[in-house]
This record gives structure tokens, C-alpha cells and sequence, in this order.
């Protein structure tokens, strides 16, 4: 791990203990964490190209991880500068701890998902170049088969609009599946834009560790 990651690592973890508690933090280091190589973000130059030669399931490293990629999600769209990291913890939805104390998914949002054994997780965590990080993740669900990873539309997220808590599956939503007829769709569709590249961002680093080392460079730690 580099000076930089270990800084920004410690960041990470500084802030869920004042924002969770210390418990959080403790939960976060006890991930095995893969770090991500600068190259990592040519994955979205090959989309959909790479999804089309994927398997049939994603398959997981570890039940439950840390990605780390040393660049923000804008450094993938055109005319936009780099935002400091990108943290992602991934993990079968069906391995989820209705008490893990860094975990703000309630109990019913779980419980809205079928057959949670094909769903992946992500809690994602975008530090800014200031070192600042949001109150709590965006949380998002991929599905791990692959006419599901393949599609953005079967991404699943939960948006901070308390208005919009009573979607097709609880909390979770997808604006092209949105079912509210009385909503301006342009805010979330602008987070949506960033939400689906993080999820397409975990997959392609899935795809990738499936057959080796990314780009040769991948660092395994803990």
C-alpha cells in the first residue's frame, strides 16, 4: 500500500468512527482491501464490450471487501477533473447483518430484496480532493448474474429523497423504473448517472480479478 492510500485509508476510517461510531471503524478495517491501479478507470473506455464476454455470475473474492481506486468517479466523465477517492465495500445481500453497526440499510430494505444470495451490496464512499467525505455512503444493489450485471437498469439504488420511500422494492430505485408520475426525474437522474458508475466501475474490477491481477498491478493487502 502507498503513503497515499494508507493516508486516505486512515481518512476513511477516522470518519466512520466520528460519523458511526467506533465500531464502524473497526468493522471497516477487518475488510481485506484491494487497491485499485490510476489505469483501473479505462474500464468504462471498453463497456460494453467487457460485459458482453462476461461469466454467467460475477464471481466474489471475498464474501465481504474493500475496493479502493485512487481517483472519484467524475475522473470517468468527459471535461470533468479528478475527485480525490473511491472507496467501495462490496458483499453478497444475503451476508448482511441487520445490526452491523456500518450498515444504515434498514431491516425492510433488506428484507425488499428476493432471492438476496444474487445481489451484491455496494456501500460507497466518494472522498472529495479536500479530504472531506460524506455523513453516509450512496448504497446500491447489482445483480451478480449476468443479464442483470450487464444492465444499468436492474441497478438498485436508495436516494436521499424522503419522498421517493415507497418505490417497487422499498426504498430501492432505478429511474427507469421509477413509478412516481407526479416527479422532475432530473435530479436523480443526474445521481444516477454517478451511482450506475460506480456500480459499473465494481464490476468491471470484478471481471478483471476473476483472470488475474489487474493490469499486473493489483495490491492485495491484509
Amino acid at each position: 500500500m502507498t503513503a497515499d492510500s494508507h493516508c486516505t485509508l486512515q481518512n476513511l476510517m477516522r470518519h466512520l468512527d466520528a460519523v458511526f461510531s467506533p465500531a464502524a471503524a473497526r468493522c471497516y478495517r477487518r475488510l481485506p482491501l484491494i487497491l485499485l491501479p490510476e489505469e483501473s478507470v479505462s474500464f468504462l473506455d471498453y463497456d460494453p464490450h467487457l460485459l458482453a464476454a462476461g461469466p454467467e455470475s460475477l464471481s466474489l473474492p471475498f464474501d465481504d471487501f474493500l475496493l479502493g481506486f485512487p481517483f472519484g468517479v467524475t475522473k470517468a466523465l468527459p471535461g470533468h477533473t479528478a475527485r480525490g477517492r473511491l472507496w467501495i465495500r462490496a458483499r453478497r445481500l444475503a451476508s448482511v447483518e441487520a445490526d452491523d453497526p456500518a450498515t444504515i440499510i434498514s431491516s425492510d430494505d433488506l428484507e425488499a430484496i428476493a432471492m438476496p444470495d444474487d445481489w451484491l451490496l455496494l456501500e460507497v464512499w466518494e472522498e472529495k480532493a479536500s479530504g472531506r467525505l460524506p455523513p453516509s455512503p450512496d448504497c446500491s444493489l447489482v445483480p451478480l448474474v449476468r443479464e442483470g450485471y450487464q444492465d444499468a437498469h436492474r441497478y438498485w439504488h436508495i436516494y436521499s429523497n424522503p419522498a421517493c420511500r415507497q418505490q417497487l422494492l422499498g426504498s430501492w430505485c432505478n429511474v427507469a423504473g421509477c413509478v412516481r408520475t407526479d416527479f422532475v426525474r432530473s435530479t436523480c437522474q443526474v445521481a444516477e448517472l454517478f451511482r450506475g458508475l460506480q456500480c459499473r466501475l465494481l464490476v468491471f474490477s470484478l471481471l478483471y480479478l476473476a483472470v488475474g491481477n489487474i493490469f499486473g498491478k493489483s495490491d492485495r493487502v491484509r
